[in-house]
């Protein structure tokens, strides 16, 4: 008889890492190895290949009402990052599908989750500041894993029971974009999560390029992290 995924078993890395349960979350790998997705059964992997999410009505209609934050140039963080129609329509159609429609990319066939260099990830929609490099820790799953945002108060978080499982979903405050999934199997020593991220969801903005692109006052949350010679350039 045939296996219903002999495919997967081509990949070298596609058993590396087996699934795990912990406090009743679910590793981000199974949203495209589990075997409760049967629309991807039939369906092969490789770059550019997405999972795609329904969310329930109540969560995708959600209204997020909550007290308005301000940044430190004085102009409210709700204001100065915000969801509009020409940023979405800036989206290739992989990130569209991610944090629009709520997909998640393959393991190891994203930009980010092998990337080392210093600086900030913010949504690629409304630009919010998300992740830092000095959160961001290999996780060996394939995506990009931070142990903690840059304030807890740009990211949100929603229980998603699809595809068979309970996780909980990580979206950001202002854009609404879907980003990840969040775990409580990261590194113990910083407070044991793991905020599973998806690559089409975030743009990079590295330490030298912070103050031309707006995001200088984020310099900070790199002290002690960035060689004298690099923060001189």
């Amino acid at each position: 008889m045939a296996m219903p995924h002999a495919n997967l078993l081509a990949s070298p890395r596609s058993f590396a890492h087996p699934a795990v349960v912990s406090a009743g979350r679910w590793r981000e790998g199974l949203t495209v190895r589990t075997p409760h997705q049967p629309d991807s059964a039939n369906r092969p992997i490789g770059r550019g290949f997405v999972t795609k999410t329904v969310l329930p009505d109540t969560v995708r209609k959600a209204q997020r009402e909550r007290p308005q934050r301000v940044a430190s140039e004085g102009v409210a963080m709700s204001e100065k990052y915000v969801k509009d129609q020409e940023a979405i329509a800036r989206l290739t159609p992989h990130q569209y599908s991610v944090t629009q429609e709520s997909a998640t990319e393959p393991a190891f066939r994203n930009e980010f989750w092998d990337h080392h260099e210093a600086g900030l990830y913010v949504d690629i929609v409304s630009g919010e500041p998300l992740f830092t490099s000095t959160k961001k820790f290999d996780s060996a799953c394939g995506w990009p894993s931070f142990t903690a945002p840059v304030n807890a108060e740009n990211v949100v978080e929603h229980k998603d029971r699809t595809f068979g499982m309970t996780r909980i979903e990580v979206r950001s405050s202002n854009g609404d974009s879907h980003l990840g999934h969040v775990f409580d199997d990261g590194p113990k020593d910083e407070g044991g999560l793991r905020y599973c991220i998806n690559s089409a969801a975030l743009r990079f903005i590295s330490y030298n390029e912070l103050d031309t692109s707006g995001y200088g006052d984020y310099k900070h949350l790199f002290d002690n992290a960035i060689p004298k010679e690099e923060e001189s350039q």
